[in-house]
């Protein structure tokens, strides 16, 4: 397998593990807040308006690194990750490969396509034959995490 795909091969993996962290980490903000007991413990806030995730989202980094993000000769010029409101998934991933000089030895744009879920903010990804990967919508921004790497999309 080259280099190239095997690194395109990552991103499509990256959208697809399960980054437990995360949801992990909100469930634990989640407990944080509750006493244990039935009385409330703050200020009441009103409920949160329903959102839908359905729309296109734009990678705007890769572990804190903004797009395009490199490794290893292999470029992620941009991804668009659309989520349909029928619940499809299409992702396309603009990527080139460098030498150690900087120049293109080869370019291209992928496809790949899945379905996904939703519920409140948690998203759940699966890309065609690959494991489902989980994702938390934040406002405008959407976080994946997977494979050792954090993806971060912006709602365009």
């Amino acid at each position: 397998m080259s280099r190239t795909h095997a690194l395109r091969t990552k991103a499509a993996r990256t959208l697809t593990a399960v980054g437990t962290t995360l949801l992990l980490a909100a469930a634990a903000g989640v407990t944080a807040c509750h006493d244990g007991t039935d009385a409330p413990t703050g200020p009441s806030v009103a409920p949160p308006v329903a959102m839908t995730v359905a729309g296109t989202y734009v990678l705007e980094e890769v572990n804190g690194r903004p797009v395009p993000y490199s490794r290893e000769g292999s470029v992620w010029d941009s991804m668009l990750l659309t989520l349909g409101a029928d619940g499809s998934v299409a992702v396309s991933l603009a990527w080139r490969e460098t030498d150690d000089s900087g120049e293109v030895l080869d370019q291209g744009t992928d496809a790949y396509a899945g379905r996904y879920a939703s519920s409140g903010l948690h998203v759940t990804i699966t890309l065609d034959d690959d494991p489902p990967a989980e994702g938390v919508l934040d406002g405008t921004q959407l976080t994946v995490a997977s494979d050792g790497d954090l993806l971060v999309f912006r709602r365009q």
